[in-house]
């Protein structure tokens, strides 16, 4: 019987006789991050740990279809250090709160194709520049909410670029449009109780 455990990693081999126990950690959590990432399996943060995304010149977190879990912990889970570009493809973000992401001056999500974030309470950003890239077909950012109708807003110094692309928002309220940039075939598509604030009050900033 081989069994793994998502949550520590480890893989147990059971033959009735012995069990065997092959310790596997992610590389998004071995230290800091500085070099392109593909996930098999999907990760559950501990309190404890931290994606530290480090190289200047850019890293790609290709999700595989997996999913980073966060511990929606009081401290942030997601760290881009000053002048980092990070980018996001093929991936879901859950159990995103106001303390997951810190991003530092400079630093940037580039948001490629079938990038989800989901949001467990209301979260304001307030710096990074987060990148839709535009694909042939026009890629699709999603932004869920997991507790009611969570707001999301992008305020000071924190840049929302959907170029000529799709966000698709479902039951999340997006709290203002005002640091947000858009191309000529841009779409924000409203799902499921969604709707966008033209220029409301926000919530407290990262």
């Amino acid at each position: 019987i081989i069994a793994l455990n998502n949550t520590t990693g480890t893989l147990s081999i059971n033959n009735s006789n012995a069990i065997v126990k092959l310790s596997w950690t992610s590389p998004l959590v071995k230290g800091d991050v500085n070099s392109d990432v593909t996930m098999n399996h999907p990760l559950y943060l501990d309190s404890n740990q931290v994606v530290n995304v480090t190289n200047t010149a850019g890293v790609i977190l290709n999700g595989n279809g997996q999913t980073i879990i966060f511990n929606n912990s009081s401290g942030p889970q997601f760290v881009i250090q000053e002048n980092v570009p990070v980018v996001l493809e093929n991936i879901t973000l859950a159990n995103i709160n106001q303390d997951t992401f810190n991003i530092k001056p400079g630093g940037q999500l580039l948001i490629g194709p079938n990038t989800t974030f989901e949001f467990s309470e209301n979260v304001t950003f307030s710096s990074g520049t987060f990148d839709v890239m535009d694909s042939p077909d026009g890629a699709v950012c999603t932004f869920v909410s997991l507790s009611g109708n969570n707001v999301v807003s992008f305020v000071d110094q924190a840049v929302l670029n959907l170029g000529n692309n799709t966000l698709r928002l479902e039951d999340v309220e997006l709290g203002s449009i005002l640091n947000i940039n858009y191309g000529a075939s841009n779409l924000i598509e409203l799902a499921s109780g969604a709707n966008v604030d033209i220029d409301g009050d926000t919530g407290e900033a990262i």
